[in-house]
């Protein structure tokens, strides 16, 4: 594994850093590649082991992450969430586990400490992605409820940070 992902027993405390929780059921060749995903993005991510569904794991890891952004992989899903995301809402986002979509899966995490939109999948970016305007949804499409979604939880969190 890379400098910017490493276990969290041998992280430094002080570093700020993503935290990713996996079951056992889960190989540390897909730790690699979520590492990946949030290295490409520039952001750290330390990892660690738990018990408990992917869900579950993203809000403990959340709570123990110093940028208050953790990822949860039980095996058959991986969800990302957010320290303040209600818990009761489960996580900010859920995916079936699957090579390339781990490495998506970290980029989104760094993405959302960023405050960034979520990065197009590998599928998306081989053609042209629908925009807001076109979509068929009358809400303004996906890509307008993700948009809305982050700014509203980023301005949250900025409400929190200056308290």
């Amino acid at each position: 594994m890379n400098v910017w992902c490493r276990p969290l027993d041998r992280a430094p405390d002080d570093r700020p850093a993503i935290v990713l929780l996996a079951s056992d059921a889960v190989d540390e060749g897909a730790l690699s590649l979520v590492g990946t995903g949030s290295e490409e993005e520039g952001i750290p991510l330390v990892w660690g082991r738990g018990e408990g569904d992917a869900v579950a794991l993203a809000q403990k890891a959340a709570r123990r992450s110093r940028l208050e952004v953790g990822i949860g992989l039980d095996g058959i899903h991986a969800a990302v969430t957010l320290a303040k995301f209600p818990g009761e809402r489960g996580a900010y986002l859920r995916e079936s586990v699957a090579g390339p979509s781990l490495r998506w899966i970290g980029q989104a995490a760094a993405c959302l400490v960023k405050g960034e939109h979520l990065p197009p999948r590998e599928s998306e970016a081989e053609g042209p992605r629908p925009s807001p305007e076109t979509s068929s949804s009358p809400d303004g499409g996906e890509d307008a409820l993700v948009a809305r979604l982050t700014r509203m939880v980023m301005e949250e969190l900025a409400k929190e940070r200056r308290r």
